[in-house]
């Protein structure tokens, strides 16, 4: 039987990885701009605290581990989303189109 422990860790660990894609996106906004934001520094404080939770109890577990090098991967996966080029499709001419 599942613990309500883990499932609270596991949960906890998913809110910790979204945070860090987010504060992996952040980081590349401020990069581009060239000023230092508090955006940054509250995903950063976010994704501690959710991987502190994850690991209060048990620090070397495979829950812990998991959620801390998927943490990384998603930090680096949203910084390169924000820093690749974006295209827009220009649909004007599907929408109303010149007879």
């Amino acid at each position: 039987m599942v613990s309500q422990v883990l499932i609270l860790r596991v949960f906890l660990g998913s809110l910790g990885l979204l945070c860090a894609h987010f504060l992996g996106r952040s980081i590349a906004q401020r990069g581009r701009s060239g000023r230092p934001s508090g955006r940054s520094l509250a995903w950063t404080v976010r994704v501690v605290v959710t991987l502190l939770g994850v690991g209060w109890l048990s620090p070397f577990d495979w829950v812990t581990i998991s959620v801390l090098v998927l943490a990384i991967v998603l930090a680096a996966l949203g910084y390169w989303a924000e820093i690749r080029p974006k295209h827009e499709e220009d649909l004007t001419e599907t929408m109303f189109p010149k007879e």
